[in-house]
């Protein structure tokens, strides 16, 4: 019986590269995410690692799955988040198992224990308005601020104290 949970996030590394693969419903990305988890042991009051899950993550999206392609690799740490599937099984020697799958819905490289390198995204302003960012019709001024963005920074340049408080603060 096929237990299906939404929404799950798993954090591991890639046993190897991911691989794109061609499936009845056109191409898909998969990959194989080892999780290691602990657990706390009474008696020695440490925490110990435990065997590793191994994860079988398919990825249908096709930009996820291009994005997936061009930055992560075999050892990267990847957080993973989707519809996970568990099914029982026996293997050929007669050992039950269960399989563990997850339709990743998202992917996301660990900025911690991988090298990670950000594209720009547009300015502020007409360019960043452009590429569909932000609110429509509010131009920039030569800083790229709104004009109510350069009103409260003009405000401050006036007066780096700030505006006199009536009150206590509370």
């Amino acid at each position: 019986m096929q237990q299906i949970q939404r929404g799950k996030t798993i954090q591991g590394n890639l046993v190897e590269d991911p691989k794109q693969i061609q499936t009845q419903n056109g191409p898909m990305v998969v990959m194989t995410v080892a999780e290691q988890g602990q657990r706390f042991d009474r008696e020695s009051r440490q925490y110990v690692d435990m065997d590793p899950t191994y994860y079988d993550v398919g990825i249908s999206r096709e930009k996820l799955g291009q994005n997936v392609m061009a930055s992560v690799g075999k050892g990267d740490r990847v957080s993973v988040t989707g519809n996970y599937a568990v099914e029982p099984y026996v293997s050929k020697a007669g050992e039950p198992g269960l399989n563990h799958r997850i339709w990743a819905e998202d992917v996301g490289a660990s900025m911690q224990f991988n090298e990670v390198q950000v594209a720009p995204r547009p300015e502020r302003g007409a360019d960043r308005e452009a590429a569909g960012w932000g609110v429509q019709g509010q131009e920039a001024n030569a800083s790229g601020l709104s004009p109510q963005e350069q009103a409260g920074v003009d405000a401050l340049q006036q007066d780096p104290q700030g505006p006199e408080l009536a009150g206590p603060s509370r």
